[in-house]
This record gives structure tokens, C-alpha cells and sequence, in this order.
């Protein structure tokens, strides 16, 4: 199969903790000089309480809840920005209380033809076999998990379904998950900030391996 490019592809960064979420208004991140003013106050959508902070400002979107924070990009130009933008705001709030995090990649593939979408399914898993058991099955998801091999503690799980997005497509999405708990230890955001700046570069050269052996091959 010819080499596919993504039609669709995102990125995001979700970190697992306890959180403030009130402090994560458009502003406090101009305040910091993560944000562009001009940005910042066109955000949409902004929601800004106790118990959840979200905003779109152009490329960027935020949430944070007490026990999440989450933020994306769509556009694949901005991804680096994306980093910085996390890795800046939680050099910044080093000590928040953080036990765990995901680099998460969604890419969505247009195949062409219901054929080549099939043989991609069947490379990733033989299902075939169930249609003696299950007339008329129709592939909805599958996915697989493994370990780390960067001696850190965590795993990497990818997805593959049809796309809901492109007719005959295939949507990946691929977690690459990082636990920065370890027992008797106090997880801090300044260990997510090293998986930040330390990791970045290989989470970004898997995902194109996973799409490499599940697309390409």
C-alpha cells in the first residue's frame, strides 16, 4: 500500500492530579507569557469556576477539572507549541500534585477503497475467524497494549477503528501513558515536566512507527 498521510490528526496532553482549575483562565496563561493577549481574549467558550476551567482560544483548547487537566491541538504546525505551552505552565505550578500522563495522538487516514480499509483490520488482528460464530459481524474496535521500553513506568495503547469522520477511513488513536506515582514518593508536575522535555521526541517517533506498521506495511 502507498504511503498514507493523515487527514485529520490531533494531539493532546493529559495529565491525572489534583488541580485548581479556577486559576486556568485565558488570562493567566498571558499573564505567564504562554499565550498571546490577542488570543486570549478571543477565547470561545470560556467557562472559568471551582470546578472546571475550558477555552478555545484559535488552535488551543483547555479543560481543567480537579482531576484532570487536558489540552489539544488539531492542527499539526501548532503540536511543539502545544508542549511548550503545557511544559511552561506546569514549570510554573511544579509542585501541583500530578500521578500520571498521557502524550495522545488521534489520526485519522482515508484508505480509498473498502478493501484496502479491510486489509489494514485484518494486519492488525485476523477477525475473519469470527464469522462462524458471528454472521454478519461488523468490526467496531480493537486494540493493544504494551510496555514501555524506555525503562519508564507506563505503557503505550493504540486503537484502531473505522473513522467516523472519512468514508472507508481508519482512525487511530494511541496513548502514550506515563506514571509518575511511585509509592512513598511525592508525584510533583516537575516530573511531568521532565517526561515533557525529555520524551517529547521519542513519543512523537513512535507514533509514526505505529502508523508505519499498521497503515504502510
Amino acid at each position: 500500500m502507498a504511503k498514507v498521510e493523515p487527514n485529520q490528526e490531533g494531539k493532546s496532553i493529559v495529565l491525572r492530579g489534583a488541580f485548581n482549575p479556577k486559576i486556568f483562565s485565558p488570562m493567566w496563561f498571558v499573564r505567564h507569557d504562554l499565550l498571546p493577549k490577542e488570543e486570549a481574549e478571543a477565547a470561545d467558550n470560556v467557562i472559568v469556576t471551582a470546578d472546571i476551567s475550558t477555552f478555545t482560544a484559535g488552535w488551543l483548547h483547555i479543560r481543567a477539572l480537579q482531576p484532570e487537566f487536558f489540552a489539544s491541538a488539531a492542527e499539526s504546525d501548532r503540536f511543539e507549541a502545544l508542549r511548550d505551552i503545557v511544559l511552561g505552565a506546569f514549570q510554573i505550578l511544579e509542585h501541583t500534585p500530578v500521578t500520571s500522563m498521557g502524550i495522545n495522538s488521534d489520526l485519522h487516514f482515508s484508505t480509498l477503497s473498502k478493501p484496502a480499509q479491510s486489509a489494514i483490520i485484518e494486519r492488525f488482528v485476523n477477525i475473519s475467524s469470527w464469522s462462524t460464530v458471528l454472521p454478519g459481524e461488523e468490526f467496531i474496535s480493537l486494540s493493544t497494549r504494551g510496555k514501555r521500553a524506555d525503562g519508564r513506568e507506563g505503557h503505550c495503547q493504540v486503537r484502531l477503528e473505522p473513522s467516523r469522520r472519512i468514508e472507508n477511513g481508519i482512525f487511530l488513536a494511541i496513548n502514550d501513558h506515563f506514571e509518575l506515582y511511585k509509592s512513598g514518593d511525592e508525584a510533583t508536575a516537575a516530573r511531568a515536566c521532565d517526561v515533557l522535555k525529555n520524551c517529547w521526541r521519542d513519543a512523537i517517533t513512535r507514533v509514526g512507527a505505529i502508523v508505519e506498521h499498521v497503515v504502510h506495511t
